[in-house]
């Protein structure tokens, strides 16, 4: 698992999560600027501490189910092609969004 607290610019390319790479969570880091390709499990993981996806295609699940108040600041779009697993208990959110800001309390 690796963590993310900086900025990770992908200046229009691609990022692959896979096998090699493993899950990450974002603990206030922003992702910008390109695609991210998920595989073989891995993951993006959004925490407490508020992260941003800036102009992203997120081929994969970003997951706000592994912690209380998971958050996620969207800017610039932010275009899904797979499922955006916001909480298993609240169901599933899929679609495009120009700008969009989550907050996702969590019940235990």
């Amino acid at each position: 698992m690796v963590e993310l607290a900086g900025t990770l610019d992908l200046e229009g390319g691609d990022w692959n999560l896979d096998a090699s790479t493993g899950s990450w969570h974002l603990r206030g880091g922003t992702i910008k600027n390109g695609t991210i390709n998920q595989s073989d499990g891995s993951l993006l993981f959004a925490t407490s501490t508020t992260s941003t996806l800036q102009d992203i295609v997120l081929n994969g699940d970003l997951d706000a189910t592994q912690m209380n108040n998971a958050r996620v600041s969207i800017f610039d779009g932010l275009e899904l092609t797979a499922r955006y697993a916001l909480a298993t208990r609240r169901g599933t959110l899929t679609g495009v969004f120009t700008s969009l800001s989550l907050i996702v309390p969590l019940d235990h």
